[in-house]
């Protein structure tokens, strides 16, 4: 391995590490570093300007004192998942991701924790954009496949993407406590010869007295094929009525 006490400053061409570094002092990159094979070990502060490539094993802060800084540049990876936003929308009509979805990555994860209706019995909804900020509420075909108390329900629209269903015992209840979690998976929205696919599963609360017969599973399956030659830029999450009362939602770029 290279073990560097002091500071490294790569300033032109490439650096590539095929075995464990090391860094107790600042490692500065201003040109591509690539590290394929083993493991990266930062225990100071490391300072990107260019691009960082690993492929092997990233360990940061492993003494908790670490610390990954990207200026300008570009962190990426052979696998897994990289954080791009969290959305933390509290007593608003809807929030929206219109920075994360670029030919950067083909795949997109979106997790959601806990989002909550301030409306009773609401409908909780996806949209996406091609461009700007402007949503269209058409050219979807979605299918919500909802399980209560161990009754199934489907409905479909093609106005957006449908979270949770549509009718009375599947939709959502405004308590704190047993919000909306799940994910799901945004397939290639940067293409511009397809439809934009989308998948995943949820579960939240319906509706009634408290108990098995009230949770609900959504098994979500949809897709934007409303103008295929357009990639879709960014997403908008609302409920039918009323704002998003809280919750989180992290969108994820997948390598």
């Amino acid at each position: 391995g290279l073990s560097v006490l002091g500071t490294t400053a790569v300033t032109t061409n490439f650096f590539n590490m095929v075995g464990t570094s090391t860094f107790t002092g600042t490692f500065l990159v201003n040109g591509t570093a690539t590290f394929t094979a083993a493991a990266f070990n930062i225990i100071g502060t490391t300072n990107i300007t260019g691009t960082f490539r690993a492929t092997g094993t990233t360990i940061l802060a492993s003494t908790g004192t670490g610390v990954l800084v990207v200026n300008a540049g570009v962190v990426t990876s052979a696998g897994g998942l990289i954080l791009l936003n969290t959305l933390s929308p509290n007593n608003v009509a809807s929030t929206n991701d219109t920075s994360s979805f670029t030919s950067n990555y083909k795949n997109y994860l979106i997790a959601f924790d806990n989002v909550c209706p301030a409306t009773q019995s609401t409908l909780f909804q996806m949209t996406v954009c091609t461009t700007g900020n402007a949503y269209t509420t058409a050219g979807y075909h979605s299918l919500a496949q909802i399980n209560v108390n161990s009754v199934a329900i489907t409905d479909t629209t093609t106005s957006f993407i449908m979270l949770t269903g549509a009718r009375a015992t599947a939709v959502m209840v405004t308590s704190l406590l047993y919000g909306l979690n799940g994910s799901i998976i945004l397939f290639n929205p940067s293409t511009s010869t397809s439809a934009k696919m989308v998948n995943g599963h949820v579960s939240f609360l319906s509706p009634g007295t408290i108990g098995t017969a009230t949770l609900a599973l959504n098994t979500i399956n949809a897709m934007y094929n409303g103008n295929t030659a357009n990639p879709v830029t960014g997403v908008n999450f609302a409920f039918s009525s009323g704002n998003i009362q809280t919750g989180t939602i992290k969108i994820f770029g997948m390598t």
